[in-house]
């Protein structure tokens, strides 16, 4: 596949230079991330925006476009779906989930893993995947069967990117670690601002995700300062960065009132594994991360494992989503933002549900609990089918009313998630640019 640059340069955030190769993944000078410098093009994107049912609608807003086909999956135009249930709950105004989860590799941020072998498979390239020892099997299924070459590495995240750069360097194979290591990905990532921005008619007061080292968050606050250049929207929305109290280096920073960030110390011990990044060796990406989350008004905040389950559980209750701990991370974030005053209560806030809870076997066991196993006749469960707040059964019609309108509420979503996949449209509304 031929790539033919559409940008004009990138420049060092830590030294001004200007890198004008296209594949470059850091200044080959001091080593610092790079961005996008893209020239006269910022005055003529949104014409280019188009109806492909994929990524690629955004092709020329993108930091390298194929020349001869675009490689897809059918990714991005994902829902964009209110929960007044999870907002009351919560004591927010409005509350809108963009879910990611129903990517084709069932996410968009902390499992690259499972992107890199999958579109790796369609483009017909070889893929070789470094993961920690302590990955769970079920996280490594997927990427085994499309193809990839999992190397389990004796150590956590930041032993693989060290790893991943010094095998990038002696054999010049591409580095997808999605760090900022990676501009071309963090270019991706854009499209979900410019999709939450066309979804929503408007920008949220928050926008709230899960992060590691956060590339997704540098992203996402990229791409809706290019929508406030181009005159679409009035202001850019506060984000929120959340991690885990078991590795939250960017927090911490933050607490403190630093600029920099320390990589975090000691073993890493979290359910939330998509965001358990240490930072060690590449701190000035969480430094990054945290710049951006000043920059808007916002914040970053780390939450403890109870908090974490809780917010997992309680999306699938209210919202009827099972999501990976690091999503429900963001939306335990939300409650402690919320009871903190930090986020008004009237606030209209977005979240982004980054993965699926499905390559989580293990953690989801550990939230649920699985009654006796019964014989087949229907006087074996009458017990239960009388057990107010059971899971099978209600005791009076109040409940019956509850539990109807819940499945109701539960149809409508389910219906929108499906017609907004098989439309491919979402109710996506494109503004004209400005004169």
């Amino acid at each position: 596949m031929d790539l033919v640059p559409s940008f004009e340069s990138f420049r060092c955030t830590r030294c001004g230079a200007t890198v004008r190769e296209a594949l470059a993944q850091r200044c080959p000078g001091c080593g610092g991330i790079l961005e996008t410098r893209y020239g006269d093009r910022e005055q003529r994107w949104l014409s280019e925006w188009t109806d492909e049912q994929s990524l690629w609608a955004f092709r020329g807003l993108l930091l390298i476009r194929p020349a001869t086909c675009a490689i897809t999956l059918g990714e991005g135009r994902t829902p964009l779906v209110t929960t007044p249930d999870l907002a009351e709950a919560l004591n927010i105004g409005s509350l809108w989930l963009k879910i990611e989860s129903v990517n084709p590799t069932g996410s968009s941020s902390g499992n690259a893993l499972h992107a890199q072998a999958a579109y790796a498979a369609r483009a017909g390239l070889r893929s070789i995947a470094l993961v920690p020892e302590n990955v769970p099997t079920s996280r490594l299924v997927q990427p085994i069967v499309c193809g990839a070459r999992v190397v389990r590495v004796r150590g956590d995240y930041s032993d693989c990117h060290r790893f991943a750069l010094e095998l990038a360097q002696k054999t010049g194979w591409y580095n997808t670690a999605t760090t900022y290591e990676n501009p071309i990905c963090v270019e991706g990532y854009k499209t979900i601002s410019y999709e939450v921005w066309g979804q929503l008619d408007d920008v949220a007061d928050w926008l709230v995700l899960p992060v590691g080292a956060g590339p997704l968050l540098g992203a996402v606050g990229r791409g809706f300062e290019d929508l406030f250049r181009q005159r679409c929207t009035d202001g850019i929305p506060a984000l929120l960065s959340v991690q885990s109290t078991e590795c939250a280096p960017v927090a911490r920073a933050f607490e403190r009132g630093d600029d920099a960030v320390t990589p975090w110390k000691g073993e890493v011990h979290t359910t939330a594994r998509g965001i358990a990044d240490p930072l060690r060796g590449y701190a000035e990406d969480g430094a990054y991360t945290l710049r951006w989350a000043k920059r808007t008004g916002g914040a970053v905040v780390s939450m403890e494992e109870d908090a974490i389950l809780g917010a997992l559980s309680e999306l699938g209750h209210t919202c009827h989503l099972y999501v990976d701990p690091a999503a429900a991370a963001a939306v335990a974030g939300i409650r402690a933002a919320v009871r903190g005053e930090l986020i008004p209560e009237e606030a209209t806030v977005v979240c982004i549900i980054t993965g699926t809870g499905f390559k989580e076997v293990p953690v989801g066991i550990s939230v649920v609990e699985l009654d006796e196993v019964f014989a087949p006749h229907t006087d074996a469960i009458a017990h239960l089918l009388r057990k107010e707040g059971g899971n099978v059964g209600w005791k009076d019609r109040e409940a019956t009313r509850r539990a109807r309108n819940c499945a109701s509420r539960y149809r409508d979503t389910a219906c929108r998630i499906r017609s907004c996949q098989a439309s491919g449209r979402h109710h996506l509304r494109i503004r004209p640019g400005p004169a």
